[in-house]
């Protein structure tokens, strides 16, 4: 497992790459959107021409052959899918454009590049498909994230189940939104100091910069049971979503509270037998 090597699924602009990039890690990006590859060929061109970083232009499909439509979202681009029922969640916010994009082989990419020491999952509605392929592998990510469940607690049971199924035991919650209001002091593999501030809409920081956030299972589940709850008072399908007065209310009330309402997760994993441990 090659340790200054992450894998970032779901570039969308490289807000994430560009973190991952300053910590001194060697990237394989993977992307579907056309234009987001466009853009961060021409934004990260001095790394890719050194070697420091690798686009891997498609979406990552379970069987991986030919192409597949991808759809487009019309307001907000960073709600690319190829699930259908992620499509039709998204039409509550505007009309999605269908095109052909190359399929991705995720397990064959895997083979050609090695195992990451970190790997981002965040490509809306397909994650369990790159955790699915690492049963395929001895050796897995040490730290790994993915989007989480938000809607269904049995498939985030579900979810849960499969990550400890691959090895993972340690567990850290992560609310995402506010991410770019956040700055970090960490440091870069050289051992350098690193201050980094980061984008909109960022994942954020992972592994150890996570710091107490890291708990068992248990404890896990414990944050989701508070946050299912917020989804359902505040979260799309809500009451508090639906008119523009309500709206307005809820971010008073966020505002109050001084944390999101609800917000958005991201579910990290550090394998059982290394990493960070519970105090």
């Amino acid at each position: 497992m090659p340790a200054d090597l992450v894998y970032d699924i779901g570039m969308h602009r490289g807000h994430d790459s560009a973190f991952y990039l300053a910590k001194g890690y060697r990237v394989v990006a993977f992307e579907a959107d056309p234009d987001h590859v466009a853009h961060a060929h021409e934004r990260f061109a001095p790394e890719i021409a050194a070697g420091q970083m690798t686009i891997v232009a498609g979406a990552v499909t379970a069987d991986g052959h030919g192409t597949v439509r991808f759809f487009r979202h019309s307001l907000d681009d960073a709600w690319g899918t190829v699930d259908e029922t992620w499509v039709a969640r998204n039409s509550t916010r505007g009309e999605s454009e269908a095109i052909e994009v190359p399929a991705t082989d995720f397990a064959e990419t895997l083979r050609e590049h090695g195992i990451p020491w970190y790997m981002k999952i965040d490509i809306e509605g397909t994650d369990r498909v790159c955790l699915e392929s690492l049963r395929q592998f001895d050796e897995r990510p040490r730290y790994l994230s993915i989007e989480s469940e938000k809607a269904r607690w049995a498939t985030l049971l579900e979810e849960f189940d499969l990550l400890e199924s691959l090895g993972y035991g340690r567990f850290a919650v992560v609310q995402q939104q506010g991410m770019d209001q956040r700055e970090i002091v960490t440091t870069r593999l050289d051992g350098s100091p690193l201050t980094y501030r980061f984008e909109e809409i960022s994942s954020g920081p992972f592994g150890d910069d996570l710091g107490d956030a890291w708990g068992d299972r248990a404890t896990a589940e414990a944050a989701y049971c508070r946050i299912f709850r917020d989804y359902r008072r505040f979260g799309d399908d809500s009451l508090m979503n639906r008119t523009r007065p309500t709206r307005v209310l809820r971010r008073a009330l966020s505002t109050v509270l001084g944390r999101p309402l609800p917000g958005w997760y991201d579910t990290h994993v550090c394998l059982a037998d290394s990493g960070p441990t519970a105090d």
